[in-house]
């Protein structure tokens, strides 16, 4: 039986156009939980995350014929990606700040419910997911491309259509950010 190759992108774009649909569902499999991590660094609101991820994919569908170059795929679904969370955000910042999501509130109940421990350990976690939120957004991305979609720092140069150099450097700003508020937070509370 002879195995197939993966194909590119450039072949799976250009076998859409021909009008094969797998095509253009292998390559929804591919990117969805890159596009996920990107849209998930930019929205607070984790009600709207599943619906901005399916609006990238289906704004995609609609202009893939514009994409110009279809070995960039990756690189052009990431602004798409992009654009769809700025334009939600530009539609719903007069009420974002007012919305408590239902998992805060989720979050908060079980958090009562919890021991002791539990609940240290829980507070641990949304400190760093706080201070995580707090980074520039481009440290987010990578950071999530990183641990979340365990991406290699080329295959994020290739996606974000920047060098290795400035991913390790972006990576670096953000753990070493990460450090001193982990490390000033810890100093707090040994005070106390």
């Amino acid at each position: 039986m002879i195995e197939s190759q993966p194909q590119s992108d450039k072949e799976l774009v250009i076998r859409h156009m021909a009008g094969d649909r797998d095509a253009l569902g292998i390559l929804i499999k591919k990117y969805t939980g890159a596009v996920y991590s990107v849209v998930i660094s930019r929205i607070r609101d984790s009600s709207a995350v599943e619906d901005l991820v399916q609006q990238t994919f289906l704004t995609a569908v609609r202009s893939i014929g514009n994409l110009k170059a279809p070995e960039k795929f990756g690189c052009w679904i990431y602004g798409v990606a992009r654009n769809t969370c700025m334009d939600w955000l530009r539609e719903n910042r007069k009420y974002s700040k007012n919305i408590a999501s239902v998992d805060d509130v989720e979050k908060n109940c079980l958090a009562r419910m919890r021991t002791a421990a539990e609940t240290d350990c829980d507070f641990r976690l949304d400190e760093l997911k706080r201070h995580v939120a707090d980074l520039p957004e481009e440290q987010q991305e990578v950071l999530n491309l990183l641990y979340s979609e365990k991406m290699s720092y080329k295959e994020m140069s290739e996606m974000l259509d920047v060098s290795t150099a400035t991913i390790n450097k972006r990576l670096t700003l953000a753990r070493n950010s990460l450090r001193q508020k982990i490390n000033g937070a810890l100093s707090k509370n040994a005070e106390l």
